[in-house]
């Protein structure tokens, strides 16, 4: 089952699409290239019994905007990164990251 991303941000680089669940403590959950935040769907179900999950599909990825040319280098995904921890106007979240 895909985790639901029902939310959008424009971020410099595109539409990030992200989900948030549950109610907590601040989780973030990143997946690693070249998957996307289906990568969490098994656990997103457990972690929002605790946590307020936040998962996105990082741009270039998933359902997120992916276009001929794109870069998706890490310093890209860093700055959409902080540009979305910014938007959901978190402090101090624990963070997840697969694969970077």
């Amino acid at each position: 089952m895909l985790p639901e991303l029902c939310h959008s941000f424009e971020s410099q680089e595109g539409i990030v699409r992200y989900g948030v669940s549950g109610s907590g403590p601040p989780l973030v959950l990143v997946h690693g290239t070249p998957w996307s935040s289906f990568t969490f769907s098994k656990i997103i179900p457990e972690l929002k019994r605790q946590f307020r999950v936040h998962y996105y599909d990082l741009i270039g990825y998933g359902r997120s905007d992916m276009c001929e040319g794109q870069t998706v280098s890490l310093d890209v995904q860093s700055e959409t990164f902080a540009e979305l921890i910014q938007h959901w106007n978190l402090e101090s979240p624990y963070i997840v990251a697969h694969d970077f």
